[in-house]
C-alpha cells in the first residue's frame, strides 16, 4: 500500500488582471477541475499490483476492472543462484516496454549460498553490476529495487538476526547501491524491513540516507495479538506495534524519505489468523495512505503458500467492493513521479550473456509472514 502527502508540490501562478469577470474565473476553474485527474489516495501516490510472477497482463486486467490506472507493477528476481540473479533475461523481457514502473524484489544471497559478511566486503559486487547492466539494456533502468527485502523476518538467507548481521547488511547494501548506480544511475532503492516484532531494531541495518530512495514496510491483515479477531482492534495494533505503521511513518519522515508499501493485502490463513473478507482494512489502508507521504502502494493480488490474498477469485467479495470504491473509477492514481536526475553517466553496453530458457512457472520465494504480526 502506498501513501502520499496531498499538495506537496505547489505551483505559483501569476495573478489575473482585475478586469477579468469573477464569473469567468469560476467557469475557468470548473474546466480545470473537470480535466484534472483525481487522486486515489493523495497527491504523488501511485497504486501498484503484484498479480503473480511475470504477469503484465494481470496488471492490465486489474486496471481495467478497477477503472483506474495502475502505475507500478511488482515482480521478484529468481534467487536460485548468482546466474539467475544477475541475468533474469526472461523476466526482464516480460516487462520490457510495458507502461509500468517495475518494483523488483532482488535477493542479496542466492539459494546456492553466501553471507552478509562477504557481501559487506564487496565479494558479490560483480553480480549486481551485471544485473544493473541488464536492467538498462532491457529499458528498465528506472526500476525500484527492494534489495534483500523483509530482512528482519528470519525467512530469507539474508535475515538479520543480531547486531553483527545488521552492520553487515547495511554495509552490503552500500556496496550494492554504489555498484549499481555506477552503471544505472536512475535506479531507485527501497529499504524494506518487516513491520512488527523482529530480533534487531531495523534502524541498526539502515545503510544511510545517501543510499536509500524509499522506506517501505509490508503489511497484511493478520495478527496473533490479544483481541485480534476485532478488525478495529487489529488495525489499532498495526498502527501502534513496535516497529509498526506509526514507526514506519516517523522513521521515514526523520530521514526525509517517502514511505512505500511494497506489499499489502487481505489474508486468509490455514491457521485461522487472517482477517478474511475485511473491507475495514481496505478503507483504513486507503485512509492511512492518504494521510501520509507515500510514493507507491502495491496490492499483493496473489494466493501464495503462506496465505490467500487475491481479490480476483471471489474469496473477498465485500473487501473487493470496498477496494473498487476507494481506489477505483473516478479516483485514478497519478503517474509515477519523476526522480531527480543524477549526474550523467555513459550507458553501458548490454551484457552479452546467454539467456536462460523462459520460466513462466517461476514463483517468488515466499515465507511465513506470521512472525511479522507477532507483538
Amino acid at each position: 500500500m502506498d501513501s502520499a502527502a496531498t499538495g506537496r508540490h505547489g505551483t505559483s501562478r501569476p495573478a489575473f488582471a482585475s478586469a477579468i469577470p469573477v464569473l469567468a474565473l469560476v467557469l475557468l476553474l470548473g474546466v480545470v477541475l473537470s480535466i484534472s485527474p483525481a487522486r486515489a489516495a493523495g497527491a504523488g501516490t501511485t497504486l501498484g499490483l503484484y498479480p503473480g510472477p511475470a504477469s503484465p497482463s494481470g496488471v492490465e486486467s486489474f486496471s481495467a476492472w478497477l477503472g483506474a490506472p495502475v502505475g507500478y507493477a511488482e515482480d521478484f528476481v529468481p534467487g536460485d543462484n548468482w546466474s539467475t540473479i544477475e541475468n533474469p533475461a526472461w523476466l526482464l523481457n516480460m516487462w520490457k516496454g510495458k507502461p509500468y514502473r517495475v518494483v523488483f524484489g532482488v535477493p542479496l544471497i542466492p539459494g546456492s549460498g553466501g553471507s552478509l559478511a562477504q557481501g559487506a566486503a564487496g565479494a558479490y559486487n560483480v553480480h549486481f553490476k551485471t544485473l544493473a547492466q541488464n536492467l538498462v539494456a532491457a529499458g528498465l533502468g528506472n526500476a525500484v529495487l527492494r534489495l534483500g527485502w523483509e530482512f528482519g523476518g528470519g525467512w530469507y538467507p539474508w535475515a538479520v538476526k543480531n547486531a553483527t548481521d545488521a552492520a553487515n547488511y547495511a554495509a552490503y547494501w552500500r556496496q550494492v547501491v554504489t555498484t549499481m548506480r555506477s552503471v544505472a544511475p536512475n535506479l531507485a532503492f527501497d529499504w524494506n524491513p518487516i513491520w512488527g516484532s523482529q530480533p534487531v531494531d531495523p534502524a541498526a541495518a539502515y545503510p544511510g540516507d545517501a543510499y536509500v530512495t524509499y522506506i517501505g514496510v509490508d503489511v497484511y491483515d493478520q495478527s496473533w495479538a490479544s483481541g485480534w479477531q476485532d478488525p478495529v482492534k487489529r488495525w489499532a495494533g498495526f498502527l501502534s506495534a513496535q516497529w509498526g505503521l506509526q514507526w514506519h511513518r516517523d522513521f521515514a519522515a526523520a530521514h526525509g524519505k517517502q514511505m512505500t508499501f511494497p506489499e499489502w493485502g487481505l489474508s486468509i490463513r490455514s491457521d485461522g489468523h487472517g482477517g478474511g473478507d475485511n473491507p475495514y482494512f481496505i478503507k483504513m489502508m486507503h485512509e492511512w495512505i492518504g494521510q501520509n507521504d507515500v510514493a507507491y502502494a502495491i496490492y499483493f493480488d496473489f494466493d501464495s503458500s503462506d496465505g490467500k490474498h487475491s481479490l480476483e477469485n471471489g474469496q473477498f467479495p465485500n473487501a473487493r467492493a470496498a477496494f473498487k470504491e476507494v481506489f477505483g473509477a473516478g479516483q485514478p492514481s497519478p503517474a509515477p513521479a519523476a526522480q531527480p536526475a543524477p549526474a550523467a553517466q555513459p550507458s553501458p553496453p548490454p551484457v552479452q550473456s546467454p539467456s536462460p530458457a523462459p520460466a513462466p512457472q517461476h514463483h517468488p520465494v515466499h515465507k511465513t509472514r506470521h512472525d511479522a504480526s507477532r507483538r
